[in-house]
């Protein structure tokens, strides 16, 4: 599993792959529906990688618990609608993925957007239970090979046509 260039951002729902800088921000595409736009830099910006949730004896990072989650529904979305689920059914499911969550920093809307974005990766088949490897995150292999930026040409160089005096 990768998360490499996964972002979330505030204000707008759902994930987004990173595709490349512009001049005043970021080229994002949507993972659910491939719709690309500009996100500016002055948004708010979280890459999934650098997500964390709190736990009893630190942090555990999300691609951890999304393996978890994957090995525990074999590879399945959620049973049911993050939004809609109770409490209960969330903190229950989470408790048998990441047993030590620590209940008083960890609230149910931060496991409902965890589950919500679950559901997207899982759809899309960006988790699987492997590990991170260092290669992994250091290629960052796109699923789509026509996402990847071509090869830059030559730009010309524009000639003038000298004046002629008549």
């Amino acid at each position: 599993m990768n998360l490499f260039g996964i972002l979330a951002i505030t204000g707008m729902p759902g994930l987004y792959k990173h595709i490349k800088q512009a001049n005043n921000g970021l080229i994002i595409e949507n993972i659910a529906d491939g719709k690309r736009t500009q996100v500016f830099a002055s948004a708010r910006i979280s890459a999934l990688e650098d997500i964390s949730m709190y736990t009893d004896d630190g942090d555990t990072r999300l691609s951890d618990i999304y393996r978890s989650l994957y090995k525990e529904l074999q590879g399945k979305p959620t049973p049911f609608n993050p939004k809609k689920a109770s409490a209960e059914e969330l903190k229950e499911l989470f408790a048998k993925v990441l047993p030590n969550y620590d209940q008083d920093r960890v609230y149910v809307s931060n496991i409902k957007t965890c589950f919500a974005w679950y559901n997207i990766l899982v759809e899309k088949g960006y988790i699987d239970d492997k590990e991170d490897s260092p290669e992994s995150v250091a290629n960052d292999d796109n699923k789509n090979p026509e996402d990847k930026p071509a090869e830059e040409t030559p730009k010309r160089t524009r000639t003038r046509k000298k004046k002629t005096e008549e």
